[in-house]
């Protein structure tokens, strides 16, 4: 297990994304108390997380 870095509710606040040394990204669902995304795109740590205000419903964090 990696260091957790950043974490950040979505602007609707259901979701919070959490970013770490292991160069994931994760998204989780409060309701389900579970992550339900995993994103393993990135090549070094990730140390910041910013949502995108799309909308309703955003999965595009940043």
């Amino acid at each position: 297990q990696n260091e957790v870095n950043a974490i950040k509710w979505d602007p609707q606040g259901r979701l919070l994304a959490s970013c770490s040394d292991d160069m994931t990204l994760k998204i989780w669902s409060m309701s389900k108390e579970t992550p339900v995304h995993n994103l393993q795109a990135h090549n070094k740590e990730i140390y910041t997380i910013k949502w995108s205000p799309t909308g309703p419903g955003t999965m595009n964090p940043n």
